[in-house]
């Protein structure tokens, strides 16, 4: 988990190429395997679009990462938040306790900081509800469940349809 400036910073490192970061270069993987004409522009020219194309979403989810998001959102390189609430709520002594005033406080001070430096906000949203409320806090989008809960309640879903025959 992140919580210090240069774990954010860290962060960029490893996900962009030089002159931002210090990420390693794969030059198989990153062709697709020969499979793109990615690198046939020139490795300069790659890297410089990779840069512009890769988003950097670091997730705040501690009680440090909140104390210094304001900093955060304004390093080179970080595209935008992502909110883990989970970790963040049980980070703040209050557990999925989503409608705690020391949850809700911390969730304004990241939707304003992104606001602020115009940069995105995310959380991810395990149910309809919260992706709706999510929605109408000002969060910019959602990351809506995981493929297991949604795959599993899906089939149970069915199967009950199925059965009530």
């Amino acid at each position: 988990m992140l919580n210090r400036i240069e774990d954010f910073k860290r962060v960029v490192s490893f996900a962009k190429y030089k002159p931002l970061g210090n990420r390693g270069f794969a030059g198989v993987r990153s062709n697709n395997y020969g499979y793109d004409e990615n690198i046939s522009v020139g490795i300069e020219t790659f890297m410089k679009k990779c840069n512009e194309e890769i988003l950097v979403l670091p997730q705040c989810e501690t009680v440090g990462a909140l104390e210094i998001i304001e900093e955060v959102v304004q390093l080179d390189g970080i595209d935008g938040i992502f909110v883990g609430p989970f970790d963040l709520s049980i980070s703040l002594g209050v557990p999925v306790q989503f409608g705690h005033p020391r949850f809700i406080e911390a969730i304004d001070r990241i939707l304003n900081a992104c606001k602020k430096a115009n940069k995105p906000a995310i959380i991810y949203a395990g149910s309809v509800e919260a992706a709706k409320d999510a929605f109408a806090k000002g969060f910019d989008s959602v990351a809506y469940n995981i493929d297991a809960s949604v795959f599993i309640n899906g089939y149970k879903r069915d199967i009950s349809e199925i059965r009530s025959i």
